[in-house]
């Protein structure tokens, strides 16, 4: 079977189910080396750029190559998504999905949530009970919302506060 790359060689593996030669394999886990630690999953993120770059990290952060892989998001075509088949742009991820309304104590598990300017995102991880209000303070206040998102800034898939890391700001879809 030849190399989708590269007809004329034979594949010597196959790399998400698709037929590789010896030397795309090769550049292929050199490409992975090159990822910052915070890409997640790691061996997929890198496309062929061709000629003399051949393959590459993906340009760009890997937040939404996080989300969907999460959530099995396969959307944008073949030049939008990573070498495993899952979209790595924020645009691609909420394409069809519905922005949340209600607040904070509309947003459930698994809801995406995307920065102000689109770009960067990550997933509702975990959703805790409002802090217990101090007396004579009035109602409780929202849900405190955690946010799962693999982060340049922070070189690692990080778990943060909504209200404090990202300053309460940003839109969720569902």
């Amino acid at each position: 079977m030849p190399c989708v790359i590269h007809p004329a060689v034979s594949q010597v593996a196959f790399v998400f189910n698709r037929p590789y030669c010896a030397r795309c394999r090769t550049n292929i886990q050199a490409a992975v080396a090159l990822l910052d630690a915070h890409v997640t999953p790691r061996d997929c993120f890198v496309w062929y750029a061709g000629g003399q770059d051949g393959w590459t990290p993906i340009a760009g952060t890997g937040c939404a190559h996080y989300v969907a892989h999460q959530l099995g998001i396969q959307s944008g075509g073949a030049g939008a998504c990573c070498l495993a088949g899952f979209s790595y742009r924020v645009s691609n991820v909420i394409t069809g999905r519905q922005v949340v309304t209600g607040g904070l104590g509309a947003v459930q598990l698994n809801d995406i949530w995307v920065s102000p300017t689109r770009d960067h995102t990550g997933l509702v991880s975990q959703i805790d009970a409002p802090p217990a209000p101090r007396p004579n303070a009035g109602p409780p206040g929202p849900p405190v919302v955690w946010i799962t998102h693999a982060s340049s800034a922070q070189h690692r898939l990080a778990t943060n506060r909504f209200d404090t890391y990202f300053h309460g700001a940003g839109a969720f879809y569902r």
